[in-house]
């Protein structure tokens, strides 16, 4: 009868785990002090999406078997924007405009460094990230 629950368990903490690697990743000192992004809440949003983007578009390339962790590694961003905001002071009233504008974004920078890594653009992805660093 509860034979899912260790699976859905499982993904949940391998998303996580993966998660804070991305978060890890974002938080490279180098990243603010060699290259020139600033270090702000929205520099290191932009930082965390950058970075959980090349996550994401990886998984792709393993097929439909990934889609759940990819799927949850999603969850764990909008959860992770959520606490984020909430954190900041954000009032309650205001949490899930901003949390739903944060995953929009989330789409939206995936759309865009997507169309430069499927054409191996490597200055259309540099432009891409720049444009929405600053």
């Amino acid at each position: 009868m509860f034979n899912w629950w260790p699976r859905r368990h499982d993904l949940k903490l391998t998303a996580a785990n993966i998660y804070g690697e991305v978060v890890t990743a974002a938080r490279e000192p180098a990243l603010y002090r060699d290259m020139g992004v600033p270090d702000t809440f929205e520099g290191r949003y932009e930082m965390v999406v950058a970075h959980l983007v090349l996550v994401l578009e990886r998984l792709k390339t393993e097929g439909d078997e990934t889609a759940e962790l990819a799927r949850a590694l999603i969850e764990h961003f909008v959860t992770d924007m959520d606490d984020c905001m909430r954190e900041i002071g954000v009032g309650d009233l205001t949490v899930p405009k901003k949390v739903r504008k944060a995953a929009a974004g989330l789409y939206e920078r995936a759309d865009a460094y997507r169309a430069a890594l499927t054409s191996r653009d490597e200055t259309a992805l540099a432009a891409a990230v720049q444009e929405a660093v600053h």
